[in-house]
């Protein structure tokens, strides 16, 4: 399975539709690139960062989506003001860093999630992953080199140890 960029997977995520997948209806991928995101981020366009987690070793009676996770979670952590944050470059970086792939048909059971947001509480990028790293960027389901859901497991272990 070949890896492509992250700048190439957002020019396939603009000209694609958005996966239907379980109960989800087919959506417009939001035309808003990553880079467009990450380059916002560096000028002070995200404002708020929100961190999800459930517990990965917990097998629910049936999968759970993106808005489940934001309503259900076991832990979460909120990086306020990100763009003052020890967090922004290494955050940024290990997001830039990965390599996902737009794909059809892949898990959606959700245990992290990291949505950003500007200082008026928009929704700017919003990033699920599984446990096995496929996952969900904005409409779109993705598989990924792992690198970025990696990054999030290291920095917030201790979201995971409290669960």
């Amino acid at each position: 399975m070949k890896r492509i960029s992250m700048s190439l997977l957002l020019a396939c995520l603009l000209l694609s539709v958005g996966c239907a997948t379980g109960k989800q209806k087919v959506k417009t991928v939001t035309p808003v690139s990553l880079e467009e995101t990450l380059a916002s981020a560096s000028s002070g366009r995200v404002h708020r960062v929100t961190n999800f987690y459930i517990p990965e070793r917990i097998l629910p009676i049936e999968a759970i989506n993106e808005k489940q996770l934001e309503h259900l979670y076991s832990g979460s952590v909120t990086i306020a003001n990100f763009q003052r944050s020890n967090l922004l470059d290494a955050l940024l970086e290990n997001l830039k860093q990965s390599s996902m792939e737009p794909k059809q048909n892949v898990s959606e059971d959700y245990r992290w999630g990291c949505v950003f947001f500007d200082v008026y509480g928009n929704r700017l990028l919003s990033l699920y992953f599984t446990a096995g790293g496929s996952g969900r960027v904005n409409d779109a389901t993705v598989t990924t080199d792992g690198h970025f859901l990696n990054f999030l497991r290291d920095e917030f272990q201790w979201l995971t140890k409290n669960w």
